[in-house]
């Protein structure tokens, strides 16, 4: 139900589990994997978590035209045999929307530390970086900073919603978080670890999705990167968008703790 497509990992042929599967039913290793995939594709677009009733093991291996398939998967672990049906283990990790919507941010974000690791960039010295943190009126970011943050947040794609107006009101909010150093040096890392977790990508109770005000915040990128919304629920989950102008007016005033 969630796609077109599955997931199949690159050494997923030198699984031990599916060499004991061919080696209990005398097939190739090619075999197996090819009939896992039709399986398992199966299983993607038929149920939601995993679950499907009144599938038997002889209708599974009629489906992967192998007689005994049903029960080594089972053997190994792979396929659990209910009453009235039958279970496919860590479902949510490997398919569904959900862990496609992962597959799709950590690709998107790979690809993303791969055009930063390529493209020329006058980054300060590390002398020039100690001499910062020393610092306590550090300079405004250039407007080139500006440009690669709102670049590399409209390029995370969906469910991000695209920064079409830099406003005045997120460029001052991007200027005081750019004073702080750990702001400076962590905001790339917090991105991948927001493109990653099902809680800002939609998967909560509200079906909130984050934005760049959410991000710009003062205490979002500390969050992220301490992994405070790496599950699908958040504590004390309040209504950001309300919070988002309060934060804002005080980047006003020289009296803040940023």
């Amino acid at each position: 139900m969630a796609g077109d497509w599955i997931k199949i990992r690159v050494g997923l042929w030198d699984d031990p589990a599916v060499i004991g599967i061919a080696r209990t039913l005398g097939i190739s290793i090619d075999e197996v994997v090819g009939k896992l995939a039709r399986l398992w594709g199966w299983a993607d677009q038929q149920t939601s978590d995993g679950y499907a009733p009144n599938v038997t093991t002889e209708w599974i291996d009629v489906r992967v035209e192998r007689n005994g398939f049903a029960t080594a998967l089972a053997k190994e672990g792979w396929l659990e045999i209910k009453d009235g049906g039958v279970q496919f283990p860590n479902f949510e990790r490997h398919m569904g929307k959900s862990a496609k919507n992962r597959c799709q941010s950590q690709l998107r974000m790979r690809k993303l530390r791969s055009k930063r690791n390529h493209t020329v960039t006058q980054e300060p010295s590390p002398e020039k970086r100690r001499e910062e943190k020393r610092r306590d009126d550090v300079p405004p970011p250039s407007p080139s900073l500006q440009e690669e943050l709102v670049s590399e947040w409209n390029q995370l794609g969906k469910p991000f919603p695209q920064i079409r107006d830099l406003t005045d009101k997120r460029r001052k909010a991007i200027q005081a978080r750019m004073r702080k150093t750990a702001w400076r040096d962590g905001w790339r890392e917090a991105l991948t670890m927001m493109a990653a977790s099902d809680f800002c990508t939609g998967q909560n109770d509200r079906g909130w999705v984050a934005n760049i005000d959410w991000f710009l915040r003062p205490d979002t990128v500390t969050k992220l990167l301490e992994g405070a919304y790496n599950g699908t629920q958040q504590q004390g989950f309040v209504d950001i968008e309300a919070i988002v102008a309060t934060d804002t007016q005080k980047e006003d005033s020289h009296e803040t703790p940023w």
